[in-house]
C-alpha cells in the first residue's frame, strides 16, 4: 500500500508538470519545491524504464510514452476528484465569479436564454461572459470556461462535447424574390456566395443528395470571419451562405430567411466546452458545465 501511495503522488506531480509545461510552474501549482518535483519525475521514469518528458531550457513536452501514461493519470485524478466533489458539494454551494469565453453568435442565440435558469439554481455564482473566440490562452486571460466550435488541439485543456449542430444553406427573403433559387450545387455558380472565412479565394462546398456526394468550387462575393456578420449579410439579401442551424432557425420560422438546397445534407459541427486542466476543478466550473450539458441536448 505504501508503494501505491507513493506512485499516486508521483502520478499527480507528473500530470501537473504536463498541464503546466514547466517544472517551475508545476512546483508553484503544487506548493512544492522545484527540486522535489524534478526528483519525483526522475524516480517515476526510472521505475517505468521509459522517458515521459522531453526537456528543453524553455518548456517540457510529452514523449509518446508520456502521452499514454498521462491519460491514465488523468483518469485516476478525475475519479478521485469526482469522489471528493460528490461529498463536499453536499455541504457548500458553489460561489464566486465565473468567466466564460464564447463566440458572439453562440452567446446571443444559445447561451443568453439559459442564464436566468442557471442564476436561479446558483445565485452565488457571478457570471462574466467574454464574447471573444480569439482567446487562446485561457490561463493567462483568467478564463474559467471557453465554448468553442470544434475540439481543442491543446492537450492541456479538458473538454466536453456540448452539442452538435447542422450547417444549413440560407438566403434572405428579398434575395429569393429577386433570383431563382439554385436546385443543385452547380447552380450556386450563378449566385452571390457569402463565405464564412477571412480568405477570399475559391471555396469548396460539399454535400450529399440522396446518398450521392457532390462538390463545387465557388468564388465568394463577400467573406467574413464573423458568423453574426454573415447572418446580417444574408438578412440584407446580399447572397447565400452556409450557417449553423441554431443561428438561423428563428429567421427561417419568421419567414425572413429561406432554406436553400433542402434536399442536400451538409456537414455537422460540434460545440465543445473546454477548461484549463487542474488537479481540482472548481465547483463553480463543474456545476456550470453540468447545467449546459443538461440544457443543450447533443
Amino acid at each position: 500500500m505504501q508503494t501505491i501511495l507513493k506512485d499516486i503522488r508521483k502520478m499527480v506531480v507528473f500530470a501537473q508538470v504536463a498541464a503546466d509545461g514547466s517544472f517551475t510552474r508545476a512546483a508553484q501549482s503544487l506548493n512544492l519545491g522545484k527540486a522535489s518535483v524534478s526528483e519525483q519525475i526522475s524516480q517515476l521514469e526510472h521505475e517505468l524504464k521509459v522517458s515521459l518528458l522531453n526537456r528543453s531550457t524553455r518548456r517540457v513536452s510529452l514523449t509518446e510514452a508520456g502521452e499514454i501514461f498521462l491519460s491514465h493519470c488523468r483518469q485516476m485524478i478525475e475519479q478521485a476528484q469526482a469522489a471528493h466533489d460528490s461529498v463536499s458539494g453536499l455541504s457548500e454551494l458553489p460561489h464566486g465569479k465565473l468567466r466564460v469565453s464564447t463566440t458572439v453568435d453562440f452567446s446571443v442565440f444559445q447561451l443568453a436564454p439559459l442564464l436566468a435558469g442557471f442564476r436561479q439554481k446558483f445565485p452565488d455564482i457571478r457570471l462574466e461572459i467574454v464574447p471573444d473566440d480569439g482567446i487562446t490562452d485561457l490561463v493567462a486571460e483568467q478564463i474559467d470556461i471557453a465554448i468553442r466550435i470544434g475540439k481543442p488541439d491543446d492537450s492541456s485543456y479538458r473538454y466536453r462535447l456540448l452539442r452538435r449542430f447542422q450547417l444549413v444553406m440560407v438566403a434572405g427573403k428579398g434575395y429569393c424574390e429577386q433570383f431563382d433559387l439554385p436546385e443543385t450545387l452547380a447552380d450556386l455558380l450563378d449566385h452571390q456566395w457569402i463565405s464564412l472565412t477571412l480568405q477570399t479565394n475559391t471555396i469548396k462546398l460539399s454535400g450529399l443528395k440522396h446518398g450521392q456526394h457532390q462538390q463545387i468550387e465557388v468564388i465568394p462575393a463577400y467573406a467574413s470571419s464573423s458568423p453574426m456578420l454573415s447572418h446580417t449579410m444574408v438578412k440584407e439579401n446580399l447572397g447565400i451562405a452556409m450557417l449553423p442551424e441554431f443561428l438561423v432557425e428563428r429567421e427561417i420560422q419568421a419567414g425572413n430567411m429561406v432554406r436553400v438546397l433542402k434536399d442536400y445534407e451538409f456537414i455537422k459541427g460540434e460545440v465543445c466546452v473546454l477548461y484549463p486542466y487542474s488537479l481540482q476543478v472548481p465547483a463553480k466550473t463543474r456545476v456550470f458545465i453540468d447545467y449546459l450539458l443538461q440544457a443543450m441536448p447533443c
